[in-house]
């Protein structure tokens, strides 16, 4: 309550909010210049945070603990389950990732009695679950070109993309180290070596 404006902010948002829930759906969209496939992350081993996992329904289902100072984490440490959504990218309306965003908000609701049961409520398929990510980085710099797409299910050692060099003919192919699901990638076309390319959900 005395620390930073940040600090203070946290603090506000904590006890005046956080203090007051049962249950918390934490909406996302990917970071700056990324794009994210509709997912749910979570720890699924909490109670409660399985249910609302799986109510939600989104393709992706993330288990996860969460990252150490995130809304996420300091709601667990109250006992409270929270779920995280994360779609789309930043700055740009995605149809399809605000879609079943909503739907997905009104099927938790309505699991917690919240909500009258309507077309939200229908039968959706299996997500894929996985408990382990991977993002692929530049080996070099130069421009990347993406042959996958989001959410496509990959093999291992296929063809993600190149990096090319924009002052000679050579380019570095970017393969999959194991089967996955393609659940993010970068939309800068123009990366440096270590730079975050295309993240992975990995099967097993």
């Amino acid at each position: 309550p005395r620390g930073s404006l940040a600090g203070r902010l946290a603090h506000l948002v904590m006890s005046e909010i956080i203090a007051q829930c049962n249950h918390g759906v934490d909406l996302h969209t990917g970071s700056l210049h990324r794009t994210n496939l509709p997912q749910i992350r979570g720890n699924l081993r909490f109670p409660g945070v399985r249910e609302l996992a799986d109510a939600f329904g989104a393709p992706l289902l993330y288990d996860a603990p969460g990252v150490r100072g995130s809304l996420r984490s300091a709601a667990l440490r109250r006992g409270l389950p929270v779920i995280v959504y994360e779609a789309g990218e930043p700055l740009r309306f995605n149809r399809r990732a605000i879609d079943i965003g909503v739907r997905g908000v009104l099927r938790v609701l309505t699991a917690l009695g919240m909500w009258p049961r309507g077309e939200h409520s229908v039968e959706l398929p299996p997500p894929f679950e996985t408990s382990r990510t991977r993002w692929l980085r530049a080996n070099q710099s130069g421009i990347f070109y993406l042959d996958v797409d989001l959410g496509e299910h990959v093999q291992r050692n296929q063809v993600l993309g190149h990096i090319g060099d924009p002052f000679s003919s050579k380019r570095r192919t970017v393969r999959a180290p194991s089967s996955g699901l393609v659940i993010g990638f970068t939309n800068n076309p123009l990366v440096h070596q270590g730079d975050a390319l295309l993240h992975l959900a990995l099967e097993g």
